[in-house]
């Protein structure tokens, strides 16, 4: 015989029956081969006075068909059948094993079936293996059951019958079970004190990138207004400079010094002083802006007089009536030439017509 097993004892689950068996019976001829102190070393209570045959199980019985039946008692009803090995040429059919019971309801149906079949094949081993199953085995089994459900019964009424317990056993369990849910208070706060922490924590950073993005909008205000006050410094500047010039241009032709003292020149005549404003920003009828109650308003040049080192500018407002209209001296920061594109015709009459006369 070759080795079932060539690669380890763990091999032997997936064998089958047959050669699990088949190992068995080799290792019942293998503990005959062994020596006297052996045996009593290993097997101390066995009887060694018989042959190995001794040690061995045999079949219950047989049917007419050489069908093997094997009942192995204390396994509570569990019954197979062993089909005989058949010749198929120059194969050999090994021997199948059949679970017939495994149950004791299962085993009584069987018994009552294999007892009919050994009555009609007046097979008498048959017959007499299944009136011992029927009548003594079967019995044996639900006996055996039922003082097992009797005492885990009995086992049951005693779990829920009040015992008797020392006052030290319940002051232990008492203590564990306090232990236990101060334990588990103290985890539980460890847990609510670190989900605090970590709200204050999201708070915190939540204020700190609020005040972030409050300071940089007050820095982008600050800087827009310094670049609007700037822008409107410089506008100024040049308004300044433009009145400047205007004034200047209109000393030199009044034949005044850029000081302001006069020359000596005759006085001019109005008609005249009306010829010399000509051709400049704010000579009559000319669009300009005019600064009023803290902005630039539109409006257009009246009337134009001279006067002591300065010129006096009648200007009506745009949209206004003769009480609006108001001299304004050019040397103030009242007045400066418009800043955007606008036509004066299509304001016209919004200047009174008796102005120039």
């Amino acid at each position: 015989e070759t080795d079932p097993m060539p690669e380890g004892i763990f091999q032997y689950y997936d064998l089958s029956l047959r050669e699990k068996a088949l190992i068995v019976w080799l290792l019942v001829d293998r503990l005959w081969l062994i020596t006297e102190e052996e045996r009593e070393m290993l097997l101390p209570n066995i009887d060694w006075d018989n042959n190995a045959d001794s040690f061995r199980m045999a079949p219950s019985c047989y049917d007419k068909q050489q069908n093997a039946y094997w009942y192995f008692e204390g396994t509570d009803g569990v019954l197979f059948r062993e089909s005989p090995a058949k010749q198929r040429g120059k194969h050999t059919e090994i021997p199948q094993f059949e679970a017939l019971s495994r149950n004791h309801e299962e085993l009584l149906d069987v018994s009552m079936e294999l007892l009919k079949e050994g009555k009609k094949t007046k097979n008498q081993e048959l017959t007499d293996f299944a009136k011992w199953l029927h009548e003594e085995e079967a019995p044996r089994i639900q006996a055996k059951k039922e003082a097992k459900e009797r005492a885990k019964s009995r086992q049951q009424l005693l779990e829920l019958m009040p015992r008797k317990r020392s006052t030290r056993i319940v002051d232990k369990e008492e203590q564990k079970k306090q232990d236990e849910m101060d334990a588990e208070k103290k985890r539980l706060d460890a847990i609510a004190r670190r989900e605090a922490e970590e709200r204050r924590r999201k708070e915190r950073e939540r204020e700190q990138r609020l005040k972030e993005r409050e300071s940089a909008e007050s820095q982008a205000r600050r800087e827009e207004e310094r670049a609007k006050a700037a822008m409107e410094a410089e506008r100024e500047k040049r308004l300044k400079k433009r009145q400047r010039q205007a004034i200047k241009e209109h000393q030199l032709a009044m034949g005044l010094s850029p000081g302001g003292s006069a020359k000596p020149a005759p006085e001019p005549s109005r008609k005249s002083a009306r010829k010399e404003h000509q051709g400049l920003w704010y000579e009559k009828g000319k669009p300009v802006e005019v600064f009023y109650d803290d902005d630039w308003w539109k409006a257009k040049v009246v009337r134009v007089r001279d006067t002591e080192g300065d010129v006096d500018l009648l200007i009506a407002y745009e949209g206004g009536t003769t009480e609006d209209d108001e001299w304004i001296p050019l040397s103030t920061d009242r007045v400066r030439p418009p800043t955007e594109t606008w036509d004066a015709d299509d304001k016209s009459d919004q200047v009174p017509a008796d102005y120039g006369r």
